[in-house]
């Protein structure tokens, strides 16, 4: 019996080997094949435009084909020569357009904010008010390349909270976000994406998140962007719940020069929803909401270093029983008001100065609070 294993094993790691060089060739004759038929077509497909030079069609179903088989600077030419004898065509100025978007250099940018903050109510409670201070940093790199013939971009960012004054723990927040870029006409794009979320306190892990995330970039005056994510919390701390959280939001520009020739008035509606299937956790409370915001923001530019940023915003919030004692659901509108300084002095380094102020109104007496804010910040790009 084992001299037969002695001479089967050998014969089936044999076999093994034998069967995998016979796929890897087939895969690798069938992918040969496929290439040369796309250049075969490509090679016809150039015969007809040799015949026909300033026929517009005939360049742009080349450069259609050429991109596709990956000759990029073939597909421009193409378009190129499109353009030249038909400067309305459309099809051949957004071929053109995305091509040097796709072909743009892989770029990796990065910005370092660290601050520190005084709150005159940090608790945010209406009755026996502490101030505390606080600091943290924010590192966000963001990756923009080139990908199996997509643009392709990808987001990083860390927060760490360091204990404050009253809050005696360490909070880490950690996201990742990456996925293509699809260009459309009239310079418009959009970003799909998959998240990653991570929260860390005291060095454990109190929740993780994981979704899909999309941006529509209009590149427009009036509308700038509409974004949507939904994510999957996770609590992992002890007596922790679930939530399945949607989020929505947009920018929309109001005006230009209103007061001065260089600002704006930017319009930021927003819409965030919690939900979890039942049930509260171990305090006895949980986040099963509906939020609805509108922030308007007023920045003027000074000069080109120097802007003044001047914010005034909405939030209504409606909890389904916040907690387990509660006999009703709760209600909160806050209202917040600041303004911001923002100089910098050279290239790759800023500062900023803000003060806001801010009211929360609620059909809980106890919710009832009012909060001074002051911060500072150093910003460093690289």
């Amino acid at each position: 019996m084992s001299r037969f294993r002695d001479l089967w094993r050998p014969t089936v790691f044999s076999v093994c080997i034998w069967s995998t060089c016979l796929l890897t060739s087939l895969l690798h004759s069938n992918s040969v094949n496929s290439q040369n038929l796309e250049i075969s077509k490509l090679n016809l497909l150039w015969k007809e435009v040799l015949q026909s030079p300033s026929n517009p069609e005939k360049n742009i179903e080349y450069g259609l084909e050429a991109e596709r088989s990956g000759f990029y600077d073939r597909a421009a030419s193409a378009y190129i020569r499109a353009i030249k004898h038909d400067p309305s065509n459309k099809l051949a100025k957004f071929r053109l357009e995305t091509l040097a978007k796709i072909q743009r250099p892989n770029k990796t940018t990065g910005t370092l904010i660290t601050s520190s903050t005084y709150n005159a109510n940090s608790s945010q409670t209406r009755y026996n008010a502490k101030g505390d201070t606080a600091l943290s940093k924010t590192l966000l790199i963001t990756d923009n390349r080139t990908l199996l013939n997509t643009r392709w971009r990808s987001v990083f960012v860390n927060y760490a909270d360091l204990h404050s004054t009253l809050r005696n723990s360490d909070v880490i927040f950690t996201s990742v976000n990456s996925g293509p870029i699809f260009y459309f006409e009239e310079k418009q794009s959009a970003n799909f994406s998959l998240i990653f979320e991570n929260t860390v306190i005291d060095k454990k892990v109190d929740n993780f998140s994981f979704g899909i995330n999309s941006v529509y970039d209009f590149n427009r005056v009036d509308i700038k962007y509409l974004k949507l994510s939904l994510k999957y919390n996770k609590g992992q701390s002890e007596g922790s719940i679930n939530y399945l959280n949607t989020f929505f939001s947009s920018s929309i520009g109001v005006a230009n020069s209103v007061l001065f020739k260089k600002d704006h008035i930017n319009f930021e509606p927003s819409v965030n929803i919690n939900v979890n299937r039942s049930g509260y956790d171990s305090a006895g409370e949980r986040d099963r909401l509906i939020e609805s915001g509108a922030n308007f923001n007023y920045s003027v530019s000074l000069d080109s270093t120097q802007t003044f940023d001047f914010s005034n915003s909405f939030q209504y919030t409606h909890y389904f029983k916040n907690k387990k004692t509660d006999s009703k659901n709760r209600s909160d509108f806050l209202y917040n008001v600041g303004i911001t300084y923002n100089i910098r002095p050279i290239e790759f380094i800023s500062f900023s100065l803000s003060f806001a102020y801010e009211r929360n109104f609620s059909n809980f007496n106890e919710n009832h609070y009012s909060n001074s804010t002051i911060g500072s910040s150093v910003i460093l790009s690289f």
